[in-house]
């Protein structure tokens, strides 16, 4: 017996759904890993994935979370952030001149989640 078109597309709904719900979990690993400490290229050499794909899964992770822990995301970044900073500032004042490279990397994304913890603040302000 040959399956109806409508038993067809019910099979494909069913697969997309399943595939949706992997990526799902995919990028909440990525987040969760991130937040541990591990760097985007590490979890991209682990996984077989480009880094490209390693910071979209985090943006996209990031912005399906309730904004509540997009703000601990946010601080989660910036404490790692801060961590590397610091490790940084330790090659500048050793005269590594690597540790300047890092720095100019570094600093402007302490920025955009500094920001991003802000705006996010804001909003929920507003909403009260």
């Amino acid at each position: 017996m040959q399956p109806t078109p409508r038993a067809e597309r019910e099979e494909q709904r069913k697969s997309a759904s399943e595939r949706r719900k992997a990526r799902r979990l995919w990028r909440r690993e990525i987040l969760a890993r991130v937040a541990a400490g591990e760097s985007r290229v590490e979890i991209a050499t682990e996984t077989g994935v480009s880094i490209r794909a390693v910071q979209r899964a985090l943006t996209r992770a990031a912005s399906e979370r309730p904004r509540e822990n997009r703000q601990i995301y946010a601080a989660l970044q910036i404490e790692r952030l801060h961590r590397a900073l610091r490790l940084a500032d330790a090659r500048i004042a050793q005269g590594d001149l690597n540790g300047v490279y890092a720095m100019t990397k570094l600093l402007p994304l302490v920025l955009h989640y500094e920001k991003f913890e802000r705006e996010t603040l804001e909003t929920l302000r507003a909403e009260l």
